[in-house]
């Protein structure tokens, strides 16, 4: 199904890369997804290079990935993520609420990187019961600390914007992974350093008075990011059981047999509000568990290492 929803997202191709990149994570995989997103992958590299310095932020947040997925060089890689993250800064100025959604892309695609598409990668190892076991190549070391150089700086770069309310889907979507990471000690060693622990900690703290922080409450609608991580391993703890069986028509009065599927996409002025209670909570889990930052009944901070 995704697989498809990608192609039909053409010409877009950040989104394309969401779907294929999606096909692959969930259980259900479909395996030729991995041919599609080489294409991609092939068609972006093939640009001649001066026609590169003037790509946009989709095409050069693919670059870098593509990039990430050769045996070039990790000058050449990290060239290649800096080129992404000068445009990312200004994409992010000028796209107002547009960010929602193409952060949640971003965020995500990232993630499955790290992952390696869903094979047996060295962080898809540390966040399994298999934990410490296993033997690991050099590739998937390699490549797991050039996706996590990617990973770690896109997160560091969109928290310079921790006023702009269009960061809030990204957010949201990388704390429940970082929610995920924090259930096996062996992946949370994997990120307890390079993580931009104090600016995630900076962006919580601008709404820190949230007097009762939750991550669901049944009288509101799922978040558009809520469809996207959807069926992806590192939230399937994070939803309720029945959170998806809910439509909502019209009125806003929730329906089991009322649905109107565009809706799912439709940015509303609330959804502010409730990204800030989700990631909130999703921070005061983190605290709970003792891992990256603390909490003292007023602001959060980077916890310190034993």
């Amino acid at each position: 199904m995704y697989s498809h929803l990608a192609i039909l997202a053409s010409p877009y191709l950040l989104k394309q890369l969401f779907y294929f990149s999606k096909s692959l994570s969930v259980s259900d995989r479909f395996d030729g997804s991995i041919d599609r997103i080489n294409e991609l992958y092939k068609r972006v590299l093939a640009l001649p290079v001066t026609r590169k310095y003037s790509l946009h932020l989709h095409d050069s947040f693919i670059n870098a990935l593509a990039v990430l997925h050769t045996t070039r060089t990790r000058q050449v890689f990290e060239q290649a993520v800096e080129s992404f993250l000068y445009r990312l800064g200004f994409h992010i100025k000028q796209s107002e609420a547009k960010f929602a959604e193409q952060g949640s892309f971003i965020a995500i695609a990232t993630i499955s990187a790290m992952f390696e598409y869903g094979s047996q990668s060295m962080l898809s190892l540390a966040c399994s019961s298999k934990e410490g076991k296993g033997v690991l190549q050099r590739t998937q070391i390699r490549h797991f600390s050039k996706a996590q150089y990617l990973f770690n700086s896109t997160v560091e770069a969109v928290c310079h914007h921790r006023d702009d309310p269009s960061i809030l889907a990204f957010t949201h979507v990388i704390l429940v992974f970082m929610r995920h990471v924090s259930e096996f000690n062996r992946a949370s060693m994997m990120f307890d350093l390079g993580f931009p622990w104090e600016k995630v900690s900076r962006i919580v703290n601008t709404f820190s008075t949230i007097a009762s922080p939750q991550a669901f409450d049944e009288k509101e609608r799922q978040l558009p990011e809520d469809f996207h991580m959807r069926g992806l391993a590192f939230a399937k703890t994070y939803f309720p059981e029945t959170w998806f069986n809910r439509n909502i028509c019209k009125e806003g009065a929730w329906e089991e047999e009322i649905w109107d599927h565009r809706a799912r996409w439709i940015e509303t002025p609330s959804f502010a509000g409730v990204r800030k209670a989700r990631i909130f909570w999703l921070a005061r889990e983190l605290v709970d568990k003792g891992w990256g930052i603390q909490y003292d009944n007023s602001s959060f901070s980077v916890r310190p290492r034993s």
